[in-house]
C-alpha cells in the first residue's frame, strides 16, 4: 500500500478547521484555483505576501492565531 504524504498538513489541517476547501480558500485570498493547487502541491513556490494573505485568512475564519511557520512547515 502506497502512502500519500501531502505537504503542509498544519495548513490543510487549519483549512478543515476553517471549514474551507482549496476553491474556497483560492476565493477568500483571491489567488486563482489551480495557482493554489500548484502551491499545495508544491509545484511552485509561496511568495509571502500570498502567504500572508492565507494566514489572515486562516486566523480570520478559525479565530485562531496561527504563525507562518506553523501553517507552512513541510
Amino acid at each position: 500500500m502506497k502512502v500519500i504524504d501531502k505537504p503542509y498538513q498544519n495548513l490543510r489541517a487549519a483549512m478543515t478547521l476553517a471549514r474551507l476547501d482549496t476553491a474556497g480558500l483560492a476565493k477568500a485570498v483571491g489567488m486563482n484555483y489551480y495557482t493554489l493547487t500548484f502551491k499545495l502541491r508544491k509545484k511552485t513556490s509561496w511568495n509571502i505576501e500570498d502567504m500572508r494573505a492565507v494566514q489572515e485568512c486562516i486566523n480570520k475564519a478559525t479565530g485562531e492565531n496561527y504563525s507562518l511557520d506553523y501553517l507552512f512547515t513541510e
